[in-house]
Order: structure tokens, then sequence, then C-alpha cells
């Protein structure tokens, strides 16, 4: 029989192969010898997490159950052992899923081997039909609509993907009939196998949180309950914020002078913050760009986001897409050339390196070659998006926090798809094309730019000052692995101990209670 090359086995396993190195055994050999060398106190209880995916989440799933256990919880890991076979090869001692073994009290189910109800998973197929094309998307690193508008090329694996995601929700079904927990820890609850493990841990009354690396400041987690981590509870963390003061104007405004490409005397915690912007908000413009800006023609900045980032997942509205979003703007335009427009690629398609693997650059340059009213700026660009804002009518976003720090600057901006900061009455969110177009006329035919109102700027300051400062925890490593974690020696151990304690309970969740309060 034919060996299986790299890429079958990745599908069977529904992982990408990584090099296994010695860090993760040194990491856990770590936080055994913290566990053994202090007082263990009794099991509470039993909390189950995830140790499903990548080397990063079963990692992150073990030195979880290390501190849980510090804090007196036993944990249960829900695994596939097609992937931990896959990604841990080292013979013991050298093999960290051998060493996890050690933890005391761990439990680790393989899901894989579980018995299921085919009509449980029969069921469970709806649930996975909706989150496969978006997994394959965001493993390719491309858009929902690429794959299934590919049947001949994607459906395959799809096919696959459906009935392996049905199967492990059956299997977790298995699971809790059979045994207790007090709360299930999920990573994502967007991805992969993860909607159909929540869709049946909800079902089941199991109370879950799905939680997320922020990959804005180094080592923070977010968390959700009951729901995906990327779609937050925005109106519970707004109220957990509580009232708006001195403070909290001062902190967004050094937010927003940190992308201006400055820093704030007293911000010490932007310090750590990834500085995405290419140049600063006052540098000289290039003189191409400076060109194409002469005149008096109405000004739109098109600030799409990296394709292949999580974020993007399931916020299509009226367009399909954000490539096709971004294609129909430039026929668009092409068509009036009494208009101009001006695209800035995302600049951290760069920062994501491979994870980016569509340029917005690239697909806008193809398609507005001819047009002479269309400006593209490509992630490489040695420009700050917002020093273009003096100049433009309006600023186009898909969900990019681009529309809100548009916003906050004082220029109107429009949303092409579900933002998170959506309904906050910050953005346009036109209901169809036809009124996204009609929008765009408005702002065209306009005598000037129609500035936002107060209630907008400050509706967006509260939206960003929850973002970027108030709802992340540090709460993981520093380069979001577990091979970064020490036990009891994090940069910032009593905000990750908090971070551990709410999720299990022992302390209560802000944005839950600030909405229980309302």
């Amino acid at each position: 029989m034919a060996r299986a090359t790299r890429a079958e086995w990745e599908l069977r396993a529904g992982c990408k192969v990584t090099g296994e190195t010695g860090f993760a055994v040194q990491a856990v050999r770590g936080w055994l010898r913290s566990l053994n060398s202090e007082y263990v106190p009794p099991v509470r209880g039993r909390i189950l997490i995830t140790a499903l995916r990548n080397r990063t989440w079963i990692e992150w799933a073990g030195y979880c159950a290390c501190v849980l256990r510090r804090q007196g919880w036993a944990a249960t890991l829900l695994y596939r052992g097609t992937q931990t076979r896959v990604l841990y090869r080292a013979p013991d001692p050298l093999n960290f899923w051998a060493r996890l073994s050690e933890v005391p009290d761990l439990q680790r189910v393989d899901l894989d081997t579980i018995e299921v109800d085919e009509e449980a998973a029969t069921r469970l197929l709806v649930v996975a039909r909706s989150a496969a094309p978006a997994t394959l998307a965001y493993d390719l690193h491309v858009e929902e609509t690429d794959i299934v508008g590919n049947p001949e090329r994607h459906g395959a694996a799809l096919a696959v993907a459906e009935q392996t995601y049905a199967h492990l929700g059956a299997a977790l079904g298995v699971v809790l009939r059979g045994q207790s927990f007090t709360r299930f820890l999920c990573y994502s609850g967007l991805i992969a196998e993860s909607p159909t493990l929540l869709a049946v841990a909800r079902e089941h009354g199991l109370t879950t949180v799905c939680l997320e690396n922020w990959g804005w400041r180094p080592g923070h987690m977010i968390y959700n309950l009951n729901a995906p981590a990327l779609e937050y509870n925005v109106a519970g963390w707004l109220r957990a914020a509580g009232e708006w003061d001195a403070t909290k104007e001062r902190e967004v405004n050094a937010y927003l002078k940190f992308l201006d490409g400055g820093k704030a005397t007293d911000a010490a915690w932007l310090d750590n913050f990834y500085r995405i912007q290419r140049d600063k908000v006052d540098a000289a413009l290039p003189v191409t760009l400076r060109e194409f800006l002469r005149g008096g023609e109405p000004v739109f900045v098109l600030a799409p986001n990296v394709i292949g980032d999580s974020s993007l997942l399931r916020r299509e509205t009226i367009f399909p897409g954000q490539q096709a979003w971004m294609l129909k703007l430039i026929q668009w335009f092409a068509e009036r050339p009494n208009l101009k427009l001006v695209i800035r690629a995302h600049p951290a398609e760069l920062w994501m390196g491979a994870k980016c693997s569509i340029h917005m650059g690239d697909v806008a340059r193809a398609a507005a070659s001819g047009a002479g009213n269309v400006h593209v700026l490509g992630s490489e660009d040695d420009v700050n998006t917002f020093s273009l804002v003096p100049y433009a009518r309006a600023g186009l976003a898909w969900v990019s926090s681009a529309g809100v720090e548009f916003v906050v600057r004082g220029l109107p901006a429009i949303a092409a798809a579900a933002p998170k900061y959506g309904g906050l009455g910050i953005v346009e969110e036109p209901p169809t094309v036809d009124d996204y177009f009609a929008s765009l006329q408005r702002h065209a035919s306009a005598a000037g730019v129609e500035r936002p109102k107060p209630e907008q700027i400050f509706q967006g300051k509260r939206y960003l000052h929850m973002v970027f400062k108030g709802f992340s925890f540090e709460a993981t490593g520093r380069n979001f692995l577990g091979t970064g974690c020490v036990m009891g020696a994090m940069p910032n151990q009593p905000e990750h101990d908090r971070f551990y304690r709410i999720l299990v309970g022992d302390e209560p969740m802000p944005d839950v209670v600030a909405e229980a309060d309302a």
C-alpha cells in the first residue's frame, strides 16, 4: 500500500504537522516540579478542556490543567489520538504528551475511540456543515467564498471535515452522559470541531467558556461565555468599563497617538503592543500619492482586513466576501472618474507572514489596471493609514477597527460587513448593496465632509478603550505558547491568576455581572 503523503496525514488528523522540539517537554517538567513542590489542595470538581487541533492549544491545555490543579480543580482533556500521534512522536521522556500524564488527577479522553450514536452524529451535521467552510478557509488563509465557490477543489476536504466534526460532537455527547463536569473550556468556538462541541455542551447545559489568543498584545487571552470567543460580549464589557472619565479619555488618546507613531509619556500599558502602522501619521507622503491626491475631486479611503485572520470568519452580510466587495468598489469608482479611491492594504499582512496568502494590494492592482482614479497602497508601503484622513470624504471598512479609528478622527466610515462594533451607531451599516452605494454617492455629492456626530465619536472611543485596554488578560506566555508559561512566575501573575479563576467560576465574569446588573 502506498505511503500516505504529509498532506493526507494532515487531512486525516485535522492538524498541521510541525516539528516537535524539546521546549514543550522542558515546560511540562517545570510545571510538574512546581506542583510536586507545593501543597496541592483536594479536588473540588472536574473541568473539561479541549486539547485539540494544534500544539498551541494542546500545550496550553496542559498548562491550564496544571494551573487549575493548583486551585483545586482536576482536569479532563479531550484529545484526538490521530492528532497527538502526529504532533508528538518523540520517545518518552522527551514526549510532551506522554509526560503530561504525570499531572495529578488528570484524565485524558480520546474522542477518536468513542463509539457514537450515528443518529446523533447525523443530527450534528447541520452544525458541522456550517463550520467546515470557514475552518478550511482559515486553514488555507482564504475567504469562505473561495471554498464554497470551488467544490471541485475543496468538496472532498469539506465532506471529510463535516463527517469528522459531527462524529466528534457526538463523541462529546457520550462523554457528558457518563461523567459530570463543572465547566467546559473550549478553544475558539468558531473553528474546526469547536462549534460542534460548543453546540453539544450547550444542549447538555454545561457552562462553556470559549477562549482565544488576543493577537494585539503579547500573552493576552480573551473569553466568551457559551459563545465563540471572537463574538465577544461587547455590550457587557462596555457596561463593565463603567462611566467614561478623564483617565479613559487619556488612555484612548494615548492609543490613538500610538497608532499615529508616537507615544504618550504616561502609557506604559502600550509598551508591549505590536505596532502595525509602517510610518508616522505626519510623515511625508510618497510623491506619487501626493500627486494623486491633488485636485478637488472627492477622495475615499478603503481599508480592508487581512484575509486569513479568524476575526473575518462568518462576518459577511450584503457582499459575499471582502475581495468581491473591493472589486465592486473599484468598478464603481472606475465608472466615476470625478471621484478618487485610495486602497490601503492592511499593513498587518506583512506581520502575519505565511498566514496571509492573498494580498489585497495585489488583488486591487490587478482589478484597478487602467483606472486612473484608483490608487493602491500595498501592505509594504511606508504610509500610515490615518495620514489619509485629511484628504477623504469617508473611510470604507470591511470589519476592521479602522472604521472606528476613522470616526474618532472626525471622518465618517461605512462598514461593508458585520463588524464587532456593529449596532453601536459608530459607522454606517447599509442593509443592502444598493443602500451601500447610495451612501457612497451621498458622501460624494456633499459639499464637504459630513463629520461624525459627537455621540458617534464618543461611542467609538468607548469601543476602542474596551477592546485595546479593557477586556483582554495577560494570561499566557508572551509568545502565546505553552512553552512560554512558567508556573507561578508569569509576567503579570495576579492578572494571570484572576483570569483562570474567572474561567472556572471562582471569580465572576465582569461582563456577565455588568449585564445582569443593567
